[in-house]
């Protein structure tokens, strides 16, 4: 029997966050999101990470490439799947922390913080500033789900130092090569709990082999991928999860639908979808491969407590 791990899952963080703000403080949800970023991680749907699933992709992992040899089939999840998928910049500043102490959350909220229910005590304080709202909101998002980590009801306050201008952090800084690079650090790791974005896995896999659709009963969703509609959404991961919600994928922790979803695996094709491939430069993303992502890793290596 194939070993079954646990994931972390915060992103009940956030939908919940989500629904509170929108019946209390509605403007300043909207202002959040108008912003874009790291912000649009707030319309992502909940439901409950689909364990036996990933469970089943790990075995394909191998920790010395990054990659999953399925059958003669090796996939890897890189950063155009990562822009692909969230729309959040690859490229730009590293998302590397100099600091490594409490200063920066010092001088911005007048204390040391490391629990999220003083994250959301600020940001559900309707007269609290609008910028501690906001810096503590993009925290409860980085640890919810860009790089959520083994740290419990804990967060990481040294990030505070990127997070200081919450209107500008998402267009300055890598979040996307960050968000890869902890999920691998984390792979590459693989405890019994396995850290980083369980969800981007899931994702990937979907986008990555479509007749994983087929074998949940959602051949018509297979089929509106591949007419566009995933490639035209302006956020394909949003998208991904409201409809894995039209099943029983989420709900089923027992994994009864392996039995319909692994001779997909068994009998993988030379189909893994491509419209994505064609989507974005490579030359662009090549440059943008480089510092960003090295720099991340390095970051991430400092996220476990």
């Amino acid at each position: 029997m194939a070993h079954r791990y646990a994931f972390v899952g915060k992103l009940q963080n956030l939908s919940g966050m989500e629904k509170h703000l929108s019946e209390t403080s509605e403007s300043f949800l909207e202002e959040c999101k108008a912003l874009g970023g790291l912000y649009k991680m707030l319309s992502l749907p909940y439901s409950k990470i689909p364990t036996p699933f990933l469970s089943k992709v790990l075995e394909y992992y191998n920790p010395d490439s990054n990659t999953f040899n399925i059958k003669g089939h090796v996939l890897g999840v890189t950063l155009q799947d990562m822009l692909f998928l969230a729309r959040i910049r690859i490229d730009g500043k590293p998302v590397l922390v100099k600091e490594y102490n409490d200063d920066h959350c010092i001088s911005i909220f007048g204390k040391a913080m490391y629990e999220f229910d003083e994250l959301k005590a600020i940001i559900e304080d309707t007269g609290s500033d609008a910028k501690k709202r906001k810096v503590a909101l993009l925290m409860l998002i980085v640890n919810s789900i860009i790089m959520p980590s083994h740290n419990g009801n804990r967060f990481y306050p040294a990030f505070f130092e990127l997070l200081s201008d919450p209107d500008e952090t998402s267009m300055t800084y890598a979040w996307k090569a960050a968000m890869l690079a902890a999920l691998q650090h984390h792979l590459q790791k693989r405890y019994n709990k396995v850290g980083g974005c369980a969800w981007l896995l899931v994702c990937f896999f979907f986008v990555r082999i479509p007749k994983l659709w087929d074998s949940i009963g959602l051949t018509s969703v297979r089929e509106e991928m591949e007419e566009g509609q995933l490639a035209q959404d302006p956020f394909p991961m949003k998208w991904i999860l409201r409809k894995l919600q039209l099943s029983t994928f989420g709900k089923d922790q027992k994994g009864g639908y392996l039995k319909t979803i692994s001779p997909v695996f068994e009998n993988l094709e030379d189909e893994i979808w491509s419209q994505l491939t064609s989507t974005f430069d490579q030359t662009r993303l090549f440059l943008a491969f480089q510092i960003p992502y090295m720099a991340a890793t390095t970051t991430a290596l400092h996220t476990d407590f």
